[in-house]
């Protein structure tokens, strides 16, 4: 089931269910994404998950009638909601636009103001999305990120396992496409994943904020000449485990310098158990073997023999029994970053792994805004 699917089926109730998740710290967290964003009058602003359009009818009144807005969203539904208001003739017109972050339908440098709240983990390659965002952009304009991330602090994790157990809970009170919001987590980056990926698109960071910990976090960019590409260090060889996030993916660059040619390479992605019903599961599932896509994409497959692997069961576990069944040279997993009392809490594949792994183990560190360069 596709992710706009998901949507569909939630947009009726998605304000009012998204209030109750955060304790109605929504609207302050979006009325500080607005100040934020620094909108003057005559700004021309796209708004990237639009949703049922709350924020993006606040823009437009923002932006003035000499402004113009547009609100994309790959779900109809939600589209339909947005659409439903009564233009105000005191704010700029908007248009509504069914699309994904991924490929955007605009010409470079089309906008004053970009933004995308609770909309980027969704996607399904969210680095794409951002140098898709910061394409569009003007030299000079404001792009504002609003969204939960993989925390790292122990109180972050903690507001983590609240919401799973809450969006648990109202998918069995018939909103089944909220187990996705909470499973969603499991995809999108951290808070320093998200500032390297946008400092290597010439993202310049100008406003941080945070609450529940670090689960959501709010980044205001400012865009400074043009992207370059990622760098990342070398280092060594292996089985390679993804998880989608930027920092297992950022060895991609290292394997393929270092393996010699010919050399073998196993791409492996473990989908987690997840209770869920049976369209949330499918979509889980769908977003784990695109990981596996993604990274056997970066990787020189006219030197190295590339093969995924999409495996089931624990993480940790299930990545030594593969490696030790296909006797690895070396083993990849990301790293984080996470405090010691938010691993003990959340769990580290990372930590699992090094303390019991019969190969060498490469964890690779959360890639700095100042060693990187663009995307891969």
């Amino acid at each position: 089931m596709e992710k706009s699917r998901v949507f569909d089926h939630i947009a009726r109730g998605y304000d009012a269910w998204s209030r109750f998740l955060s304790a109605d710290g929504i609207q302050r967290w979006h009325h500080e994404a607005l100040q934020a964003m620094d909108i003057q009058p005559g700004a021309h602003i796209l708004d990237v998950g639009a949703g049922t359009g709350t924020m993006t009818w606040a823009m437009a009144a923002k932006a003035g009638p000499s402004g113009a807005v547009v609100g994309l969203d790959p779900s109809a539904a939600m589209l339909q909601e947005a659409a439903r208001r009564a233009p105000d003739m005191a704010a700029a017109p908007v248009q509504w636009v069914q699309g994904v972050g991924e490929a955007l339908p605009f010409a470079r440098e089309s906008f004053d103001v970009v933004t995308a709240q609770f909309s980027l983990r969704n996607m399904d390659d969210w680095v794409q999305g951002l140098q898709e965002m910061a394409r569009v952009l003007k030299p000079g304009g404001r792009l504002v990120i609003l969204d939960v991330v993989q925390p790292t602090l122990a109180r972050g994790v903690v507001a983590w396992q609240l919401l799973k157990r809450l969006t648990t809970w109202i998918g069995r009170e018939g909103a089944a496409g909220y187990r996705w919001l909470g499973a969603s987590v499991e995809h999108a980056p951290t808070g320093a994943e998200l500032k390297a990926a946008a400092s290597a698109l010439a993202l310049q960071g100008v406003f941080e904020r945070r609450w529940l910990g670090d689960l959501v976090l709010l980044l205001t960019f400012e865009r400074r000449g043009s992207a370059a590409a990622f760098h990342v260090a070398v280092v060594p060889r292996v089985v390679w485990a993804v998880d989608g996030s930027l920092t297992a993916l950022s060895a991609a660059d290292a394997i393929n310098v270092l393996m010699g040619p010919g050399a073998a390479v196993d791409v492996v992605v473990v989908i987690p158990p997840l209770s869920a019903t049976e369209p949330v599961q499918a979509t889980d599932e769908d977003s784990w073997r695109q990981h596996a896509e993604k990274a056997a994409t970066l990787l020189d497959h006219q030197r190295l023999n590339v093969d995924r692997h999409i495996l089931r069961g624990e993480p940790g576990p299930t990545i030594l029994q593969y490696a030790l069944q296909v006797n690895a040279s070396l083993v990849i997993v990301g790293n984080k970053g996470r405090s010691a009392r938010a691993d003990q809490w959340a769990g580290s594949v990372a930590r699992y792994v090094s303390q019991h792994s019969l190969s060498p183990v490469w964890l690779v560190p959360t890639p700095h805004p100042r060693t990187m360069g663009a995307s891969a």
